[in-house]
């Protein structure tokens, strides 16, 4: 099948000759049952709100209107 967009980055960084490391923590995954909140561990639908925790990374928003409303709300909660 086509190429992801982790499997993109990683092949374009190694390709560039950045070192790898962990950054575990630095998003928040919807899709990661361990990422979502108590309530929502069995909900495999959950977004996050992106206004109650501040992380550089929010997924899944694979619509255009949801990345809006998170960057809206984001910019809202944080500042920048």
């Amino acid at each position: 099948g086509p190429m992801g967009e982790d499997l993109f980055a990683q092949v374009c960084l190694d390709a560039k000759g950045v070192s790898r490391g962990e950054a575990f923590g630095t998003k928040l995954d919807g899709t990661c049952e361990a990422d979502r909140p108590e309530a929502e561990k069995k909900n495999k639908k959950w977004k996050p709100t992106c206004d109650g925790e501040n992380f550089p990374a929010y997924h899944p928003l694979m619509k255009p209107e949801d990345y809006m409303a998170c960057l809206d709300a984001t910019t809202n909660a944080f500042g920048y």
